[in-house]
């Protein structure tokens, strides 16, 4: 199922994003569609960073948000 996929490549880049500072994963059998992570200040409160979650297709942004489960204090 599609939305399973695009779930395991959002979490495979969150966690490499926590171990390595970044992330990058594809949809399986979708390689056009990518996800990125990065740590980011946090739009509510700049003295936080958290990890900014990016969805691409065909290499524009379909979809962003930052994962509040992952703010950190700077």
């Amino acid at each position: 199922m599609y939305y399973n996929k695009l779930a395991e490549a959002i979490n495979s880049a969150v966690i490499d994003c926590m171990n390595t500072g970044s992330g990058v994963s594809k949809v399986k059998e979708h390689e056009h569609i990518e996800v990125l992570a990065d740590w980011e200040t946090w739009d509510k409160n700049s003295s936080y960073d958290v990890i900014s979650v990016y969805i691409k297709e065909n290499g524009i942004i379909k979809f962003n948000y930052q994962d509040d489960g992952t703010i950190v204090e700077q």
